[in-house]
C-alpha cells in the first residue's frame, strides 16, 4: 500500500455543502462503521482483533473500530492519520466534498437538502412500467457516486479499457446483493434505457473485487434490476445513420476503443440482441455477436429483422469467444 499525502489545497478546501450539524451524524455513523468503511477502501485487512484492524505486511496502518478513539486511524510509515473522511480523502485522492459525498452513498444516505446549493440529479427513473425490482434500481442508481477515480475506472482498466466522461456508468461502494450470492459489494451500475424512446427504464450492476481487478466472487456477480434495456455507451447524437451493437458492457467498449469502431451501444445478453428493434433513422445496423451458438442465433435474428425492414445488416464475429477476448488478449 502507498500512501498518498493529501494535498495541501485539499486539505484546506472549506465545506462549503455541508455545515458541522450536517456532518455530526455523519461522523458517529462512520465511527461505528469504519472496518466496513475501510475494508471498502483498502481491501481486507492483513491484521484483526476485536479493537483494531491493520493492514500492510508490518501492519503499519491502524485503524481503531472499538473504544474511545474508533474510527480513528494512523499509518506509522507516513505519520499520517485522522478520522474515516480523511482516510476516504487520502485513498480516493478527492477533497473534503467528495469524500462525504462516497461516505454518504456507501452508508445509504441521501444528501441533505439545500436551496440554491444542490447538485444535477443523476438521470431518474421514473415513469416506466412497474417491475419488482425496479424501486430497487432507482435507489442504487441515486446512491452511486460518478465513476470518476472509484474501482470502475480500475475494473475497465484491468479488462485493457478506459472509461470515458459521457459513459452511463456510476460507482455504488455497497451495492445490494442476493444473499445467496454473495454480500453487498463494490460495484459497476450501467443505466439501461429503452431502446427507441431512450428513457431510463432499470440499473446493470456488475459487482467488483474490492481491488477492481475482476467481478466479485460468488454466483451471478451480474445482475439487472428493473426492466431489461440498452447501455447507450454512445450518446443518441452519434448514433445518426448507422449503430454498432453487442451483448456485454465490457465488449461494447472493447468494440469502440480498440476496434474504433463507433457508435456501439451494450445490448446486455444475447435475447435483446436477438429482440433489437429496428430503429427510426438507424439505415444500418452491425451487430459484434459472440462466437457462441446462443451469440450467433442472437445476432442471425437481429439482423434478419433489420434486413426485412429493407436496413443494412451485418454481422462481425471473432473465431471464438467475444470482441473483448480478441481485441483485449492481455487482460483475458
Amino acid at each position: 500500500m502507498n500512501p498518498v499525502p493529501l494535498s495541501t489545497a485539499a486539505a484546506l478546501a472549506p465545506a462549503r455543502h455541508w455545515a458541522t450539524d450536517d456532518l455530526d451524524p455523519l461522523r458517529a455513523t462512520l465511527r461505528a462503521r469504519a472496518g466496513e468503511v475501510a475494508e471498502a477502501l483498502l481491501a481486507p485487512p492483513t491484521h484483526r482483533s476485536r479493537s483494531e484492524l491493520r493492514w500492510g505486511r508490518r501492519g503499519s496502518l491502524a485503524l481503531a473500530i472499538a473504544g474511545p478513539k474508533a474510527g480513528l486511524w494512523h499509518d506509522h510509515e507516513s505519520g499520517t492519520g485522522g478520522d474515516i473522511l480523511d482516510l476516504i480523502r487520502r485513498e480516493r485522492r478527492c477533497g473534503f466534498a467528495e469524500a462525504v459525498q462516497f461516505a454518504r452513498a456507501f452508508l445509504g444516505e441521501p444528501p441533505p437538502s439545500r436551496d440554491g446549493d444542490k447538485p444535477p440529479p443523476p438521470p431518474a427513473l421514473d415513469d416506466v412500467a412497474p417491475s419488482a425490482t425496479l424501486d430497487l434500481a432507482r435507489r442504487l442508481w441515486r446512491e452511486a457516486v460518478p465513476a470518476t477515480g472509484t474501482l470502475v475506472e480500475a475494473y475497465l482498466a484491468h479488462r485493457g479499457l478506459r472509461l470515458e466522461p459521457r459513459m452511463p456508468l456510476r460507482f455504488h461502494p455497497r451495492a445490494w446483493r442476493n444473499a445467496a450470492n454473495g454480500p453487498p459489494g463494490a460495484a459497476m451500475l450501467a443505466l439501461m434505457t429503452h431502446p427507441e424512446r431512450n428513457e431510463p427504464v432499470g440499473v446493470h450492476v456488475t459487482y467488483l473485487r474490492p481491488d477492481g481487478r475482476g467481478k466479485a466472487d460468488g454466483a451471478s456477480p451480474k445482475v439487472m434490476l428493473g426492466k431489461r434495456g440498452v447501455i447507450r455507451l454512445s450518446p443518441d447524437e452519434e448514433a445518426t445513420l448507422g449503430l454498432g451493437i453487442a451483448e456485454g458492457i465490457e465488449t461494447s467498449v472493447c468494440v469502440m476503443q480498440r476496434l474504433g469502431w463507433r457508435p456501439v451501444w451494450a445490448a446486455t445478453c444475447a435475447g435483446a440482441v436477438a429482440g433489437f428493434p429496428v430503429l427510426r433513422g438507424i439505415e444500418a445496423i452491425t451487430v459484434f455477436a459472440d462466437a457462441d451458438a446462443a451469440g450467433m442465433r442472437a445476432a442471425e435474428a437481429c439482423a434478419r429483422r433489420w434486413s426485412e425492414a429493407g436496413r443494412e445488416a451485418t454481422i462481425w464475429a471473432p473465431e471464438r469467444g467475444d470482441w473483448r477476448d480478441t481485441a483485449c488478449p492481455e487482460a483475458a
